[in-house]
């Protein structure tokens, strides 16, 4: 009867190992699936954050060339380097680097 009992309790022991076992099995695989898409997480954002630094100097160096177009100066300096123009009473002169022919 005594052997029966210890059997027993071997058999339960043994059945809620498995049962423990599993379970750290399952948690283990979720924390590690945590962590993953935590990584991930950090990663994209550290995406988002380099492209909103960028869109911010962007942004910065668009709102300082608005500033210098509208003034009349500004204009002109625009429009002289964009385009061969010079204003009446000039004449233009242009340099040709020999080296690029």
């Amino acid at each position: 009867m005594a052997r029966n009992s210890n059997s027993k309790k071997t058999a339960r022991s043994l059945f809620i190992i498995i049962i423990l076992a599993l379970v750290c099995t399952v948690l283990l695989m979720s924390v590690i699936r945590l962590y993953k898409k935590n990584k991930s997480s950090r990663e994209t954002k550290n995406d988002y954050q380099e492209k909103y630094e960028e869109l911010e100097e962007k942004k910065e160096n668009l709102e300082t060339k608005l500033e210098a177009v509208q003034s009349d100066r500004g204009i002109e300096a625009e429009l002289r380097s964009r385009y061969d123009v010079v204003k009446e009473g000039e004449q233009m002169i242009k340099v040709i680097d020999e080296e690029r022919n």
